[in-house]
């Protein structure tokens, strides 16, 4: 999901991709949707998002799912992504 302030969400802390986890096990209302937060030691989700202009939270890796997701570049309001391996990732990264 690419969140950006703008219409009622104008009020964000921040923008970039928001990766959500869904449990699809689990019983509704009982935490079926979690936030993979791209920067958990920021209180209040204020820095959640990944983004390519943010070092330390540009890649989201997922070694259990065998998974990563890279932002890659910004322009406008178009976010690109590359959706991967974790190895791969860690190769493109380099």
């Amino acid at each position: 999901m690419h969140r950006q302030p703008i219409n009622y969400d104008r009020i964000l802390p921040d923008s970039g991709i928001l990766i959500l986890k869904v449990d699809l096990n689990a019983v509704e209302g009982t935490g079926t949707v979690k936030v993979m937060d791209a920067d958990p030691t920021s209180p209040g989700f204020k820095h959640a998002t990944y983004r390519p202009d943010r070092r330390n939270r540009s890649v989201f890796v997922d070694t259990v799912n065998n998974v990563a997701i890279l932002t890659l570049r910004i322009e406008g309001k178009n976010l690109e992504v590359l959706v991967t391996t974790p190895e791969k990732a860690l190769m493109h990264l380099k």
